[in-house]
Parts: structure tokens; C-alpha cells; sequence
């Protein structure tokens, strides 16, 4: 397992590393961005310019769309794509039969995706903690396992076309923009915040559930991507 996880690590960030990087470097501009409005304004919270999303009871003529907000949930799933699918297509059908099993290769995806969204997710919470207000433990670590869902969601989805997690996600987005419908993206806008635990109780508890189907469905995913070449 070992193995596996050091060879695809170590390819995974080889082949991508330089997406990852434009992505990174956009989201940096957008927070540097934002931190100066803040820097320019005082009365602007730099963590409600970056991640604060909209009230839940806005009514729809007067919600103003958060851009910020949006983007910066975007620029992760842009970055990470079809890179999973892609991983397998490269190197995953060579090692096949090396020993390893469809539940290993699984767990190793699981792992990619977790270290991709814990690298994102330090620059937001970096980016955030600059501002002038602290912001709530349990909103940081709940926006990790929000970020960590909808990186799986995506990945899922780019088995069957690289194009359609993207726009399930984006989706997502809006919905949750322009409604109350109380689900895990509404959790990561701070003004929907509700603080405490529960929250990140929720995102873990569907992070486990998604992830088993993920391991238990694996084969079926390779198995149909195959019947796609």
C-alpha cells in the first residue's frame, strides 16, 4: 500500500503541479485583492469580502450575487479537473497489476483529493486569518470538509465527463445563492454561519458515507470508463 501511495503521490503532483500552481496564484491575486479593499476601507471585514456569501433572508430582488465567494470555491474544482481519471489513464492501468487492489487505488484517490483540498484550504484560511476580526475554529474546519466534499463530488462526476462536475458544483453554488435551503455549501458562507459543532459533524458524517460509496463503486467507475475507450 505503501508503495502505491508513494508512486502516485509523487505522480499526481508531477503531472499537475503547474495547474495547481496558475489556480493557487489566481486565488492569491482575489485575496491580496480583497485584502487591500479591506486595508482601504476599515469598515470592510476582509473574511466577509472573501467568504461571506449572502444573507438567507434576502429577498430576491436585492440579492447581491458573492462573486468572491463563488470563485474562490470554483478555483479548486477548476484546478483539480479530471486529474484523478487522468491519474488512472496514465499510470494506474501500467501498475494494475502490480499487486494492488481496486479498494487500495481507491483510498489512495481519497487521499490526493484530501491533500489537494488541505493545500487550498491553508491559503483561504491563511488568506483569512489576515483580517482584522477572528474567525470561528469550527467555520475553518467545517469550510475543510465542505471543500473536501465537493472535490470528491467533482471527481466522481469526471469518470462520466470531465465537464460535468464542474457544473454540478457550480450549480450547487447558485442554488444555494439564491435560496435559504439549509445545506453544507450555505455552511461555508460566514454569513450563514451558525457556529458550533454540527455543521462539521454533518460535512464529516457525508464525507464517510461518500467516501465508502466511492471505494465500494471504484471498480464500476473504471469499468465504465473503460467501455467509454
Amino acid at each position: 500500500m505503501w508503495r502505491l501511495i508513494k508512486h502516485q503521490t509523487r505522480f499526481f503532483w508531477a503531472v499537475n503541479w503547474r495547474r495547481f500552481t496558475f489556480f493557487i496564484g489566481l486565488a492569491g491575486l482575489v485575496i491580496g485583492g480583497a485584502t487591500w479593499q479591506s486595508y482601504q476601507h476599515p469598515h470592510f471585514e476582509l473574511a466577509k469580502i472573501l467568504l461571506g456569501g449572502n444573507a438567507p433572508d434576502s429577498s430576491p430582488a436585492h440579492i447581491v450575487f458573492p462573486v468572491t465567494w463563488v470563485v474562490l470555491l470554483q478555483l479548486p474544482v477548476l484546478a483539480l479537473g479530471d486529474a484523478i481519471p487522468g491519474l488512472w489513464r496514465r499510470r494506474g492501468i501500467q501498475i494494475w497489476g502490480h499487486g494492488f487492489s481496486r479498494r487500495q487505488f481507491a483510498l489512495v484517490d481519497l487521499m490526493l483529493i484530501a491533500e489537494w483540498a488541505g493545500a487550498y484550504w491553508l491559503l483561504l484560511a491563511g488568506g483569512l486569518l489576515l483580517g482584522r476580526t477572528p474567525v470561528d475554529g469550527w467555520y475553518l474546519a467545517t469550510l475543510f470538509g465542505v471543500m473536501w466534499l465537493i472535490l470528491l463530488i467533482e471527481t466522481w462526476l469526471s469518470w462520466g465527463n470531465r465537464f460535468a462536475g464542474l457544473l454540478a458544483i457550480l450549480s450547487w453554488q447558485v442554488i444555494t445563492v439564491y435560496t435559504a435551503w439549509p445545506n453544507l455549501l450555505a455552511d461555508a458562507m460566514l454569513t450563514r454561519w451558525q457556529g458550533g459543532p454540527a455543521p462539521l459533524v454533518i460535512a464529516l458524517g457525508t464525507l464517510i458515507i461518500l467516501c465508502g460509496a466511492y471505494t465500494l463503486g471504484f471498480w464500476q467507475l473504471i469499468g465504465k470508463w473503460s467501455d467509454r475507450k
